[in-house]
C-alpha cells in the first residue's frame, strides 16, 4: 500500500487483500519481531507461517485455546479482561457477567465453608478444599482485574468519558457515581491552586482560556484514549471487502481471513469488535 495511507501489510498477499494504512499481519496465531544487523535495537515485524495454509482450515485452527471451555462465566470473564486491558478506550461494561460470576463466587464459598464444617474430614479432604480455595481465588484476582483496569481508565480520561455521552453510557452505574464523585474531588482539589493564578489560567481542561480577540482556539488538557495507537487485531471469521476506519476510497477495502493476526491503528478495525458475535478480537 501507499505509505500515506497510515498502514502497511505483512505476510503473503493471498492471506490480505487491499491496500491502505497502519496496519502488520501474522499468521498461524502471532508475530515475530527479528533483530537485523545485530543491533538488538533495531526491530522490526516479520509474518511466519508456511504458505497458503498458513491458517488451516475451521476446524484446523482453534481461535479459543486460551478460553476453554467457551460458555464458561470464568473464561467470558478472562476475555473480557484482555480485551478491556488492551483497548485504549472504555469497553461495554459487562454488568449481566460479572453478577453471574459474583453469584458463583459466593455460592462456592458457601459450598467450601459447609464442607469445612464437617468433623468427619479427614487429610485428602482438607487438600481437596485447600484446592477449591485456590480456585476461587484465581476467579476473584480475574474479577478485581477485570474492575480495577476499568477503573484505571476511568480515572486516567474521568473528564473525557463524563462528557462524553457514548463512553459514560458504557459504564454501570456504580461506575458512574465514582466517576462523577472522582471528577468532583479533583475540581476541588486543584481549585485552591488555580484560583491564585491568572484568570487566563484558572482552567484545569484548558491551557488558556481565551479570549474574543484570540486567533488560536483553546487547547485541551483533558486526556482522551489514543485511538490512532496501534493494537494486534485477531479475525475471528472471513471478513470480505472491510474498508478500514479512516480510508476515504473503495480502493483501499481489505479482505481478512479468519486466523489472520493484524498490527493496526485502533480506530481502523475497531467496527470488527462490536459485531454480535465479533468478528474480530484484541490480542
Amino acid at each position: 500500500g501507499d505509505d500515506d495511507d497510515g498502514y502497511h501489510f505483512y505476510g503473503d498477499d493471498d492471506d490480505v487483500g487491499g491496500g491502505g494504512g497502519g496496519l502488520g499481519a501474522a499468521g498461524d496465531g502471532g508475530a515475530r519481531r527479528r533483530a537485523r544487523d545485530g543491533d538488538d535495537d533495531d526491530l522490526e515485524p516479520e509474518a511466519y507461517g508456511d504458505g497458503d495454509d498458513e491458517f488451516g482450515g475451521e476446524d484446523e485452527v482453534n481461535l479459543d485455546e486460551a478460553y476453554e471451555p467457551v460458555d464458561s462465566d470464568v473464561m467470558r470473564l478472562k476475555r473480557a479482561w484482555v480485551q478491556e486491558r488492551l483497548a485504549p478506550e472504555i469497553l461495554e461494561h459487562q454488568t449481566e457477567l460479572v453478577d453471574a460470576v459474583k453469584r458463583a463466587i459466593e455460592t462456592q464459598e458457601e459450598r467450601i465453608e459447609r464442607e469445612q464444617e464437617n468433623e468427619n474430614r479427614d487429610t485428602s479432604d482438607n487438600i481437596v478444599t485447600n484446592i477449591y480455595w485456590m480456585e476461587l481465588n484465581r476467579v476473584k484476582y480475574l474479577l478485581r482485574e477485570y474492575l480495577r483496569t476499568r477503573l484505571r481508565k476511568m480515572e486516567r480520561h474521568a473528564l473525557f468519558i463524563f462528557e462524553d455521552e457514548t463512553s459514560r453510557a458504557k459504564l454501570s452505574s456504580a461506575e458512574l457515581k465514582y466517576l462523577e464523585d472522582y471528577n468532583n474531588a479533583v475540581h476541588e482539589h486543584l481549585k485552591g491552586v488555580l484560583d491564585e493564578l491568572p484568570e487566563h489560567y484558572r482552567s484545569h481542561v484548558v491551557q488558556q482560556i481565551g479570549n474574543d480577540d484570540d486567533d488560536d482556539k483553546d487547547q485541551s488538557m483533558k486526556p482522551e484514549p489514543n485511538m490512532d495507537g496501534f493494537v494486534f487485531f485477531r479475525i475471528r471469521e472471513d471478513v470480505g471487502n472491510f474498508l478500514p476506519g479512516g480510508a476515504t476510497s473503495e480502493d483501499d477495502a481489505v479482505e481478512l481471513k479468519r486466523g489472520l493476526i493484524l498490527l493496526a491503528k485502533y480506530s481502523a478495525f475497531k467496527d470488527l469488535l462490536d459485531t454480535d458475535p465479533p468478528k474480530a478480537e484484541l490480542v
